[in-house]
């Protein structure tokens, strides 16, 4: 790509090789809420009683903000020009990295939705934060909660192993084939 193509501005305020401050600030926003989730449930198996249900309080609240956020997203992505992909990255990586991409937004949706179903279906109202409380509308049944208490756990597994997977693309492409590659998600002045 010549210097005038990289140096050129999309609407969004990105250049033209890299994703735009708003992109930016959702993906590695999501990425921290999730690296909190993930902690947080580790965190949690070993808490005593109190400090547990705190702990689960912010765990559920991040989870509800993993979700607007992965809609907000979603919206954004639809709606904007995205960044000229390397012209080293071929056709079939492409379509890999896409993929792993569709599959991390289905998992950032389903995992905190599946969630939020097992805490409803076990009769609990979610509170975000403290700001304000979201009633459960779930029927209370113990058979609901433990399927998508199972859903939600195997999904944030499956959810680590893509995620694991994205990064681990990342860092291959940016260190083989692109070395700008990992500067496309990156704020201005980092990498």
């Amino acid at each position: 790509m010549d210097e005038e193509a990289k140096s050129e501005t999309r609407e969004d305020g990105g250049a033209a090789d890299r994703f735009g401050p708003f992109g930016i600030l959702l993906h590695w926003t999501v990425a921290l809420l999730v690296l909190f989730q993930l902690g947080s449930a580790l965190a949690m198996e070993g808490m005593e009683r109190e400090l547990r249900g705190t702990v689960m309080g912010l765990h559920k609240a991040a989870g509800l903000t993993v979700v607007a956020l992965t809609i907000a997203r979603i919206l954004w992505r639809r709606s904007t020009t995205l960044p000229d992909w390397p012209e080293s990255v071929g056709a079939a990586r492409r379509r890999l990295l896409h993929r792993v991409e569709l599959a991390i937004y289905a998992l950032l949706l389903v995992v905190p939705l599946a969630g939020w179903g097992t805490s409803m279906a076990a009769g609990h109202a979610t509170s975000w934060f403290g700001l304000f409380t979201i009633p459960a509308f779930l029927p209370e049944s113990e058979t609901l909660a433990e399927v998508l208490g199972e859903v939600h756990e195997i999904g944030a597994f499956g959810l680590m192993a893509v995620v694991g997977l994205h990064a681990g693309l990342v860092v291959w492409e940016a260190s083989t084939t692109s070395p700008g590659f990992l500067r496309r998600m990156l704020p201005p002045g980092v990498g």
